[in-house]
C-alpha cells in the first residue's frame, strides 16, 4: 500500500510540474497575438519597432540587423568618417558616450587605488605600475585601454584634485578626485 501511494503522489508532482512548464496545450486560453509599437522610456531604442506579446505583456525590442564590418586603412589619429544615416549617427554618438564613460570608469579606479595604496603605504605618490599588475601587492589586474589611451604614465599624489588620459584620437578625459 505504501509504494501505490508513493507511486501516485510522483505522478501527481510530474503532472504538476509538466502543467506549470506547459508542457499541455490550454485550448481555452487566447492565441498571442503579436503587434508592433515603438517602447516608450528607452531613447536607444526610440526609432525601433518592438515586438509586443499581448498575452503576457512583455516588450521586447527588435534590433535593426548588426552592420557588416568594413575594413578601413588604420592610421594613427584619423577619425571614422561621419555616417550618412541619421540612425547611424546617433548609434555612433551612443558608442562614442559608451568609449568615454570607460575611459573615465578606468581613471576612477585607478583613482581609487592610487587613494587605497597611499594610504596603506604611507607614500605622497602612486603611480601606474605600483597599481596594476598581476603581482599580489597590486591592486587592480589589469585596465584596458578602449580607444588606444595610455594610462603607464600616469602618477597620482595627494594634493591632485584630477586625474587625466588623452585618447590618440585626442579625445582627453578626466575625473575629479
Amino acid at each position: 500500500m505504501k509504494n501505490t501511494s508513493t507511486i501516485v503522489v510522483g505522478i501527481l508532482l510530474g503532472l504538476l510540474a509538466a502543467w506549470l512548464l506547459g508542457f499541455f496545450n490550454h485550448p481555452a486560453a487566447p492565441a498571442a497575438t503579436t503587434t508592433t509599437a515603438k517602447p516608450a522610456a528607452n531613447p536607444f531604442f526610440a526609432n525601433q519597432p518592438a515586438k509586443i506579446n499581448v498575452r503576457s505583456a512583455v516588450v521586447a525590442p527588435v534590433l535593426p540587423p548588426a552592420p557588416v564590418a568594413q575594413a578601413t586603412p588604420s592610421t594613427p589619429g584619423a577619425q571614422r568618417p561621419a555616417p550618412t544615416d541619421p540612425q547611424q549617427a546617433e548609434m555612433e554618438q551612443v558608442r562614442q558616450k559608451v568609449r568615454l564613460q570607460a575611459m573615465k570608469n578606468n581613471l576612477r579606479q585607478l583613482a581609487t587605488a592610487a587613494s587605497q595604496y597611499m594610504l596603506d603605504k604611507g607614500v605622497r605618490s602612486a603611480s601606474y605600475y605600483d597599481l596594476v599588475g598581476d603581482a599580489t601587492d597590486n591592486y587592480i589586474r589589469s585596465i584596458n585601454p578602449v580607444m588606444g589611451e595610455d594610462y603607464s604614465g600616469l602618477i597620482v599624489s595627494q594634493t591632485d584634485t584630477e586625474v587625466m588620459v588623452v585618447a590618440p584620437d585626442g579625445t582627453t578625459v578626466t575625473y575629479d578626485m
